[in-house]
């Protein structure tokens, strides 16, 4: 005879289960989920769920109709993973204390809640869907913030001293929460979450080691192809570029670090690794690096503008300056974070200073400033169009 699971109690039928939390003995609605059942009380459900109060609303016409629900081996069947309905009966019987008490954390991590919000949503339980989104979506900031915290303490490492942080929720986890959020439109869920899932890439989150094979990109790929977010994929892909200091060759990185001496008797010269992308995912990392990196070498002189002014010319030797560190320095070899320094770079020349030198008319400084937050905006609208296998970038 099979052992019934944690949380259940065996009954009489084959291999289904009471859940012993959530079946009760005064039950008088038994719903099963899998092979396991439940037995809640209509009450309950009325009071929580539009989509249980139609249901029982509704005229029974059949003799099964008249049954379903009310008995062991006639249950209301609901197709949801357990864990997931289980979660979602916590919350329909938690009181206050436990869902805004102190002691809430130890019932709750963002796999529960997710849980619980997209039941919520599925069931028409608008309460407590709205209270999901709203603790989720907190839950998920104080992580982002932690790990901003934990960069800032491991860039002062030498202060010493101890803290505790939040941990990461799985990339399984994350992936899950990305889907659930698509499908209950929690914007602010899913930004937060999408976040999290580039941190893995390119930040605190992210795995020391892993980019020679592209593990971690590979990986948010997979979850942004599951919720069809082209957005989501070249963000990641530019995140990648991002966290090898653009430049794709695993052996190159070394070799700036002086960690490998050059030789012409190496066979594998030519294989680099990124052994975790599929042929299509290299081909559409590369067409945007080579994308960027010709966006880069532009950018080592100051744009044009179409505006009669000598204002620019007095900041122009600042630009080609810094522009020198869009090849060799790690910092500016970003054209997006090159673009945002000389950005306020830009508008540290106050309106005042321009009066100082008696300018009239249109500046081409504040010019130049609005013409990169436009650029800016549009790359990163146009960001989907630069990692493709074909097309034209339209930036």
């Amino acid at each position: 005879m099979t052992s019934p699971p944690p949380n259940t109690t065996m009954i009489h039928t084959g291999n289904t289960f009471k859940d012993r939390d959530y079946y009760f003995e005064d039950g008088n609605c038994v719903i099963g989920v899998q092979n396991y059942l439940f037995n809640l009380h209509r009450t309950i459900l009325r009071k929580h769920s539009l989509f249980f109060r139609r249901m029982f609303l509704n005229p029974r016409n059949t003799e099964a109709q008249e049954i379903a629900g009310e008995k062991d081996d006639c249950p209301i069947i609901c197709d949801d993973p357990v864990e997931a309905f289980r979660a979602w009966c916590w919350a329909l019987y938690a009181g206050f204390q436990e869902l805004e008490g102190p002691k809430r954390r130890e019932s709750l991590n963002e796999e529960r809640l997710g849980y619980i919000g997209w039941l919520a949503h599925k069931y028409e339980c608008d309460t407590i869907e709205k209270w999901a989104e709203k603790t989720l979506d907190a839950e998920l900031q104080a992580i982002i913030h932690d790990s901003k915290a934990r960069a800032q303490l491991s860039s002062l490492s030498f202060l010493g001293g101890t803290q505790s942080f939040c941990n990461l929720p799985s990339i399984k986890t994350l992936g899950q929460l990305l889907c659930q959020s698509h499908e209950c439109s929690w914007p602010y869920v899913r930004k937060n979450i999408e976040l999290l899932l580039l941190g893995t890439i390119q930040g605190t989150w992210s795995i020391l080691g892993t980019s020679e094979s592209a593990i971690e990109l590979r990986r948010v790929l997979d979850i942004a192809g599951e919720v069809k977010d082209e957005a989501l994929k070249a963000r990641a892909y530019y995140a990648f570029i991002q966290s090898v200091n653009w430049c794709l060759s695993p052996r190159e990185r070394r070799n700036r670090t002086g960690g490998t001496a050059f030789t012409l008797k190496r066979r594998d010269r030519n294989c680099d690794s990124l052994s975790a992308l599929t042929d299509t995912q290299k081909i559409c990392l590369y067409r945007g690096y080579l994308s960027f990196s010709s966006l880069r070498s532009e950018l080592r002189n100051i744009p044009e503008v179409n505006v009669l002014c000598g204002c620019l010319g007095e900041v122009e030797k600042e630009w080609k300056s810094h522009a020198r560190r869009l090849s060799g320095d790690h910092y500016f070899d970003d054209p997006k974070s090159f673009l945002e320094e000389m950005k306020r770079l830009l508008d540290l020349d106050s309106p005042e200073k321009r009066l100082n030198r008696k300018h009239g008319g249109e500046c081409k400084i504040d010019q130049l400033s609005r013409d990169i937050d436009k650029f800016l905006i549009d790359m990163e609208v146009n960001l989907v169009h630069f990692f493709t296998e074909s097309g034209e970038v339209t930036c």
